[in-house]
C-alpha cells in the first residue's frame, strides 16, 4: 500500500533529517527501537541515517506506523538541504549543480575546489546512502521497491531526484 505523506509530514521529515547531523544536534537521530514523532505527533521508526562527516551529507530512511507497527512497505526517505554554516555544502552547490559551475568560473578548477568535490560529493554519499537502505529493508524481508516518498529541502530536494532516477519506483507518488 503507498500512503502518500502531507506537505506538513514532508516538511517536518526534512526537518528531521537536519537533526542527523551531529554537528547541529547534540543528540542526532540515529536509528533505534524507539520511534520518533513529528510535530503531528505521527510514529517513525528510523531504519537507517547517515551523518557524512566529508561530503556533508546527511539523510534518513523512516517507516511510519501503521496500526501500531513500522510500515516498511512504505518506506520515506528524507535529505537535508544545504547548510550554509557548513562549507562543504556550500561547495557541493557551486560544483555539483550545474548552473552553478558557470558562476563560480574557471578559478574553481584551477584551486581544486572542483574536482575534490567531484570525487567527495553528495550525490556519491546520497547513492551510497541509498544502497544502505535498501541492504537493510532486505535483511527485514523488504525490497527497495518499498521504499515509496522521497522529500528534501534546496540540496535535499536535488539529490532527491537521484533516488528517483535510480529506483525503478519512479512514479507520480514518489514525491
Amino acid at each position: 500500500m503507498n500512503n502518500a505523506l502531507t506537505d506538513k509530514q514532508n516538511s517536518d521529515l526534512c526537518t528531521m533529517a537536519y537533526s542527523v547531523d551531529h554537528q547541529k544536534d547534540q543528540n542526532p537521530i540515529r536509528p533505534r527501537k524507539k520511534p520518533y514523532f513529528d510535530t503531528e505527533n505521527n510514529k517513525y521508526e528510523v531504519i537507517a541515517t547517515e551523518d557524512d562527516q566529508e561530503t556533508g551529507f546527511q539523510g534518513m530512511a523512516v517507516a511510519p506506523y501503521k496500526h501500531g507497527k513500522p510500515d516498511y512497505h512504505n518506506v520515506q526517505i528524507a535529505i537535508a538541504g544545504t547548510n550554509f554554516d557548513d562549507i562543504k555544502d556550500v561547495i557541493t552547490d557551486a560544483t555539483q549543480i550545474p548552473e552553478s559551475r558557470t558562476i563560480i568560473g574557471p578559478s574553481a578548477y584551477v584551486y581544486g575546489i572542483v574536482s575534490n568535490a567531484l570525487d567527495h560529493s553528495q550525490f556519491t554519499s546520497a547513492d551510497r546512502f541509498y544502497n544502505e537502505t535498501v541492504n537493510k529493508l532486505e535483511s527485514k524481508g523488504f525490497s527497495a521497491s518499498d521504499i515509496k516518498h522521497g522529500t528534501g529541502h534546496s540540496l535535499g530536494g536535488a539529490l532527491i531526484f537521484l533516488f528517483s532516477r535510480k529506483a525503478s519506483f519512479f512514479n507520480d507518488n514518489f514525491f
